[in-house]
């Protein structure tokens, strides 16, 4: 029988986490009661303490053990992908999580768009190279790809870094957690329009107000059906 790894007991520690299995202010078990549940030395327990004190989960004082932080002060972005996949079996929980971090992103890229809009004109010409690429996309993990090399395309023209945060993000959600990417692209002719529709609207004159609403409007479209079939899929797999 293989040995746990550091790595593997801070992302089961972690899933146990952000579900909420410890509460806040709560104590995680000795280092050696948890080493013996392992089958490994204090020393790796240690190190993966020190990844979930890094990610913020937790908090490790001597003589007082370790502590539960609460998410609300602690978590951020980072956590995101592992909070989705460790709510997996709870429907309800993930389609939340999902659903909130899909209304930032729209936020976040509405917003862009209306306060550097002629920023992101400048680059219509290598946007729509990069719409062809999705155009012409013939599976999933080809249009995945072309999406977002769209999607990180058009936020870096607006010269934002902190919403490259954003959408980098999102696209390790998609990465570590598959059944976002199929939920996300299971209908590649629904993402094809909005894209396009996209890019029309900011080629075509009109108030930068009706240009955010509308941006927001055709890509809540396509996140409502995302989390649809999200929640569907995992409400089948119980």
């Amino acid at each position: 029988m293989q040995r746990a790894s550091a790595e593997s007991i801070e992302r089961e520690l972690s899933a146990a986490l952000l579900r909420g299995d410890y509460p806040t202010n709560s104590r995680l078990p000795p280092l050696q009661q948890l080493a013996r549940e392992f089958g490994v030395n204090t020393a790796t327990v240690q190190r993966a303490i020190d990844r979930l004190c890094a990610a913020g989960l937790v908090t490790a004082k001597k003589g007082s053990g370790v502590t539960v932080n609460d998410q609300r002060e602690s978590a951020d972005l980072a956590l995101l992908p592992a909070r989705v996949e460790a709510l997996l079996a709870e429907p309800s929980r993930a389609v939340k999580v999902l659903g909130d971090f899909l209304e930032l992103r729209r936020l976040v890229v509405g917003q862009l768009l209306l306060r550097y809009r002629q920023r992101v004109v400048a680059h219509l010409p290598r946007l729509r190279e990069l719409l062809d690429a999705v155009r012409t996309a013939d599976t999933v993990d080809q249009l995945m790809v072309a999406d977002l090399a769209f999607a990180r395309a058009l936020v870096a023209a607006t010269g934002n870094t902190a919403a490259l945060s954003v959408f980098n993000t999102f696209a390790k959600l998609l990465q570590r957690v598959p059944v976002v990417a199929a939920a996300m692209y299971a209908q590649p002719k629904s993402n094809q329009r909005a894209l396009v529709a996209l890019v029309a609207l900011l080629e075509a004159s009109g108030s930068d107000k009706s240009l955010a609403e509308l941006v927001d409007s055709g890509i809540a479209q396509v996140d409502g059906q995302t989390m649809r079939r999200f929640e569907r899929h995992l409400s089948q797999q119980d």
